[in-house]
């Protein structure tokens, strides 16, 4: 499985600069290494891309079951911007202490 550094947020672009930069055999690698590329950059990986474009295909399949048609590309935003703002909030707004209550 590989890991690429993300050039654009918006587009879902692969950037073309290289992560590492070693050389293996001669070529350069292109996917980012964890343990040798920086965390704080932006990576997405074939899995993630696997696993949301499995679930984009199921959701999808659900549109054209019940309304007869694909779902529009507004729908698919709206749906995982549902799913994304609540597990934004769950992992990453900071959870009161018990000291604090």
């Amino acid at each position: 499985m590989g890991w690429w550094k993300i050039d654009s947020v918006e587009s879902g672009g692969i950037s073309h600069e290289l992560p590492s930069g070693h050389p293996r055999d001669g070529k350069t690698v292109r996917n980012a290494i964890p343990g040798r590329d920086t965390p704080e950059d932006l990576y997405n990986g074939d899995g993630p891309a696997d696993i949301l474009g499995a679930a984009l295909k199921r959701i999808d399949t659900v549109y054209q079951e019940t309304w007869g048609r694909h779902a529009k590309p507004d729908e698919m935003r709206a749906a995982f911007n549902f799913v994304f703002n609540a597990w934004l909030q769950r992992v990453h707004t900071p959870q009161p202490t018990a000291a604090a209550m």
